[in-house]
């Protein structure tokens, strides 16, 4: 059985993997999407700068900065990363209404789906035993930690 820990870093590190295997992955080939499609798709967006276009880059450039310390936060247990990442999910998901129409291949999607839903995991973890113990727990080297013996755990 795998250590809840090991699982926990590994949801969370394969599903970054992967939204960046899949986010990445038309663009690297692009004979994937059929080029009537992509001639659709690209005859079909105006070159006009739109408000939406200026509240995507507004919020979600700063949300993806916050993303990555609250992922890095995660993977090191932080006390605030669990609600941290809770908040940019609920962020990241409002901004869906705001993109275009997207065209991408399946395998593009089922990366990108399968990275949501470890991510929807990873989230879950955080906030049910024992992984939220972790987060709860003081570093080794911080002056808060109490002084004196602690009592045998119980089995």
């Amino acid at each position: 059985m795998i250590h809840p820990t090991r699982l926990f870093r590994g949801l969370i590190v394969l599903s970054i993997g992967l939204s960046i295997v899949g986010a990445t992955l038309d663009v690297l080939l692009p004979s994937l999407i059929p080029e009537a499609l992509r001639s659709a798709h690209e005859a079909s967006l105006s070159g006009d700068f739109r408000t939406q276009d200026l509240l995507v880059l507004v919020i979600g450039v700063p949300l993806i900065v916050v993303g990555v310390v609250n992922v890095i936060a995660l993977y090191r247990f932080q006390a605030w990363a669990p609600r941290g990442a809770f908040y940019i999910t609920i962020v990241a998901l409002a901004m869906y209404p705001l993109t275009d129409v997207l065209v991408i291949s399946p395998w593009a999607l089922l990366l990108t789906e399968t990275s949501f839903l470890l991510w929807g995991a990873a989230l879950a973890m955080a906030f049910f035993p024992p992984i939220s113990e972790r987060f709860r727990e003081l570093p080794a080297n911080s002056s808060m930690q109490p002084t004196g013996v602690k009592p045998p755990a119980a089995d």
